[in-house]
């Protein structure tokens, strides 16, 4: 992104009182533990590796939904 990166993301989304109750899931190349630990403490629900297997994003995509709106029925497709 030009103008922020995805850990700027986050604490934005974060701060902002309609975005902070919203499950956040990153998907980053840097498969460091560090990143892992700055995105999770930066407000992210899930840390997705890339490249990212499909069913990896789906799963942590379904989980994120479920946290968010746990009556409705989400299933994995």
């Amino acid at each position: 992104m030009p103008h922020m990166d995805g850990f700027a993301v986050l604490e934005r989304l974060l701060a902002n009182d309609l975005t902070a109750g919203i499950p956040r899931i990153v998907l980053s190349a840097d498969t460091a533990d560090r990143a892992r630990v700055r995105a999770m403490r930066g407000g992210a629900a899930y840390f997705v590796e890339k490249p990212y297997e499909p069913r990896a994003l789906l799963a942590a995509l379904t989980a994120a939904m479920r946290a968010h709106d746990p009556l409705h029925e989400w299933s994995e497709r």
